[in-house]
């Protein structure tokens, strides 16, 4: 028999069930999602302690939390696309990116503020940040394409459902090469 399942790169695949968010907050991660994902992180860089950039941070709680919503009281309050001008290059271990999941969407969460998501703006910005062999976390609706081929490597994909009738959500985590190729 073939074994088509078994292709080898099966080990790149987790799927996690996890209780619904706590908060009432559109767009929070579900229960125990952020120190899950950033735990993970921790475990494949091989390390206990990480510098961790939270990226769209809105409510949650972990790493140098970065938000264009000053309502959710980020560390750092800015856009995305730029926010490599407030915090030093090759500097994180991890980056954690929770974007809003579409350009309507970006507007009910953020109704005061234009935004428009370019991916491959804000993507380069966390290439600026992230340092070598570091993390890069793109927990998104969508699997989200590798943002810089020549740079990020999937090294996990994480599948995370709360319940049914909803809509799983899945983190990619790449790595950031040690050496620009």
């Amino acid at each position: 028999m073939s074994g088509g399942y078994n292709s080898g790169r099966q080990h790149l695949n987790i799927a996690w069930v996890l209780p619904r968010p706590s908060s009432k907050y559109r767009g929070n991660m579900p229960l125990y999602c952020e120190e899950w994902l950033v735990n993970l992180a921790s475990d494949i860089l091989e390390r206990d302690e990480i510098s961790l950039v939270n990226l769209f941070c809105g409510m949650n709680e972990l790493g140098l939390r970065v938000d264009i919503n000053p309502d959710v009281n980020p560390d750092i309050c800015c856009d995305a696309h730029e926010f490599s001008k407030y915090v030093e290059y090759d500097s994180a271990d991890v980056i954690l990116a929770d974007p809003p999941y579409s350009n309507a969407l970006c507007k009910k969460l953020y109704p005061d503020i234009r935004v428009r998501l370019k991916y491959k703006v804000w993507t380069a910005e966390c290439e600026k940040v992230l340092s070598p062999g570091g993390i890069l976390i793109v927990y998104h609706s969508h699997m989200m394409p590798n943002p810089n081929p020549k740079v990020f490597s999937v090294v996990k994909r994480v599948f995370i459902g709360t319940r049914v009738h909803h809509t799983p959500r899945v983190a990619v985590f790449y790595r950031k090469a040690f050496v620009h190729c």
